[in-house]
C-alpha cells in the first residue's frame, strides 16, 4: 500500500502509524539500505518494513533511484557529488545519512561555517 500512494484517503503516515499499532516494525529510510519505495527486510517469517527514499519530501522517485543505484555511500561528499544533491535535498537526507558531516555541509552551504568541512569517511566493509 505504501508503494501505491497516493491512495487518496489514507496518507503514508496514517498507514505507517496503523501498521505500528498492529505490531509491524517500521524502519526509517536509510541512504545505504532503502530502495526508492518501501520494502521488506530481515527475517522472511517476520519481516520489518523499510521505508523508501522516494516518499521523502523533495526527493521524489528520480533522485531516490540515483541514490539507491549509487549506494553504498562511504562519505557524505561522495553522496553529494555522485547523486547530484542540492541544499534542499541535504536538509531532508541529513537525519537519514547517519553522518554528522552531512548536517555540517548544509550549515556550510548556508554560510554558517567559516570554511568547508573536510570529508569524513565512515568505515565501509568490502562490498
Amino acid at each position: 500500500m505504501l508503494n501505491a500512494q497516493p491512495l487518496g484517503f489514507w496518507s503514508s503516515q496514517s498507514l505507517v502509524a496503523d501498521a505500528q499499532r498492529h505490531g509491524v516494525r517500521v524502519r526509517r529510510p536509510d541512504v545505504n539500505r532503502s530502495g526508492a519505495g518501501a520494502s521488506l527486510e530481515g527475517d522472511p517469517d517476520d519481516p520489518d518494513v523499510r521505508l523508501g527514499l522516494g516518499d521523502l519530501r523533495t526527493i521524489g522517485d528520480e533522485l531516490a533511484t540515483r541514490v539507491v543505484e549509487g549506494a553504498p555511500w562511504c562519505d557524505s561528499s561522495d553522496l553529494v557529488r555522485r547523486a547530484g544533491l542540492q541544499q534542499h535535498h541535504l536538509e531532508v537526507l541529513a537525519p537519514l545519512a547517519h553522518w554528522i558531516l552531512l548536517a555540517r555541509l548544509v550549515a556550510h552551504s548556508r554560510g554558517q561555517l567559516a570554511r568547508p568541512p573536510r570529508a569524513h569517511s565512515i568505515d565501509c566493509p568490502a562490498w
